[in-house]
């Protein structure tokens, strides 16, 4: 997928988080939109298409907001 990503080992980026998603979940996807908003978030484990999916549909719905 063409998309940043950030891999968490440590949990400083989950910690900056802790007002958005509880931190004792994990996994936990955010989708953060270009306005550096969380637009999805998905507690628990999320699958390639599922993923797919919600990006697609963000990425959409940016689109329609310009």
């Amino acid at each position: 997928m063409p998309y940043p990503s950030v891999q968490d080992i440590n949990g400083e980026v989950l910690l900056a988080f802790r007002d958005t998603i509880p931190t004792t979940v994990v996994p936990t996807t955010l989708v953060v939109d270009t306005h550096g908003q969380v637009a999805t978030r998905v507690i628990g484990p999320v699958t390639y298409n599922t993923l797919k999916g919600i990006l697609k549909d963000e990425i959409a719905l940016g689109e329609a907001n310009r």
